[in-house]
């Protein structure tokens, strides 16, 4: 009870900032400008943010953000950022830096399994990519990048390329860390060693949206901790004189939803005397099928699908799944699963979950968040949905570089006076050269056109 008392004081204190960082924040940052830089200006700076597993609902219109409500003010909101299926941590962070979905660029989920490289090995991720992401397309156009705990961005891509700089992942590095260390990073003189594209991940409402449910009032005191880290960066790049040529992207990679109904699957297909691994829990799973004879695969593979089907979940034999559900990638495993709204695959060990995500993207709970401002950005912009597929191709268009062809995202329509050279692949880098085919894809490896509202 006492320490319970001492929480809620500072909290609703925080509750008044809004209003006061609202008439500040046009003094603090001036003018964003909506227009390109000119050659006598510096040149353009991106600034990525990852809250994880945060909602709109939970970021916007609650006063536990406050620098973050008013840096939207000023510029661009979503009403959702539309996750990649499945909308888990590792694939939905790499698709925003790759502009494709997981099916392309391989990270299907948080864990998986490759036929011939094993159990996914998180020490090494950039390695496990097949699609090449900003950091290294970027420095071969001779832009330095830097990065803090984003999925992938630990190393050097395939390519030999990655960013200037980077951070081992570490959970116990602060927010307020993590914002020092991109304010140096812009403080360099050197221009080959100063980035122009900084990636930073953040928790976020994720562990304690798990843990005690989306909304609930630990996942709100998680992101009321992290109001300092976002003030302080917005301030930082203000006190530098750098806001006329940054522009700032505040973005999450999906939502987080309750279940009222809990399914065991990994338990009913051992029941069944099945031999199966099955991987992910929540809204979304892989299922790998352990007979080695094709044939035997495909009848386990019935029976889990039926099996799958009679707890109310929807499943696939992957090799057989619609075109529209995007998992022609091998990793996906032989059977893919997803939850319907209101139910949650769990484990017998994780029985107490209260929140959970990975599944479609249409799921109202799933929307992500966006908000951008600065140059390039209009204020007071308000777009119903953005995908996260457009993500990276705007981001580009910010830095003056063309989308690749291989790209699926667009330039987000919109925004403002990105003003960065054009929007689309003419001549840009092939295909070829940026991605990695894989057996089973098919022509859906190179899809340019046609590609469904809902990644």
């Amino acid at each position: 009870m006492p320490k319970r008392s001492l929480r809620r004081p500072r909290l609703r204190a925080r509750l008044r900032w809004p209003a006061l960082l609202l008439a500040l924040l046009p003094a603090l940052l001036g003018p964003l400008p909506t227009a390109a830089a000119t050659p006598a200006e510096p040149p353009s700076t991106v600034i990525m943010i990852s809250l994880d597993g945060t909602r709109p609902v939970d970021a916007l219109g609650t006063g536990l953000l406050p620098s973050l409500e008013a840096l939207a003010a000023r510029g661009a909101v979503a009403e959702r950022l539309v996750p990649p299926f499945p909308s888990n941590t590792f694939p939905s962070h790499v698709t925003l830096v790759t502009g494709v979905a997981p099916e392309r660029h391989a990270i299907v989920n948080n864990t998986f399994y490759d036929a011939e490289r094993g159990l996914f090995d998180k020490r090494d991720i950039p390695s496990w990519i097949e699609v090449e992401p900003l950091w290294s397309l970027l420095a071969a156009e001779g832009i330095p990048s830097a990065s803090f705990h984003w999925v992938g961005s630990e190393g050097a891509w395939r390519s030999g390329r990655g960013p200037r700089h980077w951070r081992p992942f570490d959970k116990g590095v602060s927010e307020m860390t993590k914002v020092r260390t991109i304010l140096g990073w812009l403080d360099l003189a050197d221009t080959r060693d100063r980035p122009r594209f900084v990636t930073a991940w953040f928790r976020g409402a994720d562990g304690p949206g798990h843990k005690h449910g989306p909304g609930s009032e630990p996942a709100r005191r998680s992101l009321a901790r992290q109001e300092p880290a976002v003030a302080a960066l917005i301030q930082g790049i203000a006190e530098r004189g750098l806001w006329p040529s940054t522009t700032v992207f505040v973005v999450s990679d999906h939502g987080m939803a309750s279940a009222s109904h809990r399914v065991d699957l990994d338990g009913a297909l051992e029941q069944a005397g099945l031999k199966a691994w099955v991987v992910g829990i929540g809204g979304f799973a892989q299922v790998y099928l352990l007979a080695k004879d094709e044939d035997a695969r495909r009848v386990d593979a019935a029976r889990v699908v039926k099996i799958a089907q009679g707890l109310g979940l929807e499943a696939r034999f992957r090799p057989d799944a619609e075109p529209e559900l995007r998992v022609a990638h091998p990793r996906f495993g032989d059977v893919v699963v997803w939850s319907p709204r209101g139910s949650a695959m769990v484990l017998k060990r994780e029985q107490r979950e209260a929140g959970f995500h990975g599944y479609r993207p249409e799921h109202p709970d799933m929307g992500a968040l966006f908000v951008a401002a600065g140059r390039g950005i209009a204020p007071g912009v308000s777009l119903a949905s953005v995908r996260a597929v457009d993500v990276a191709p705007t981001l580009l268009a910010l830095l003056g570089v063309a989308r690749p062809d291989w790209m699926e995202g667009r330039v987000i329509a919109g925004l403002g006076s990105l003003g960065a050279g054009p929007p689309g692949g003419d001549g840009a880098r092939s295909a070829a050269s940026a991605t990695i085919s894989h057996p089973g894809a098919g022509d859906l490896e190179y899809r340019k056109a046609g590609v469904p509202e809902v990644q």
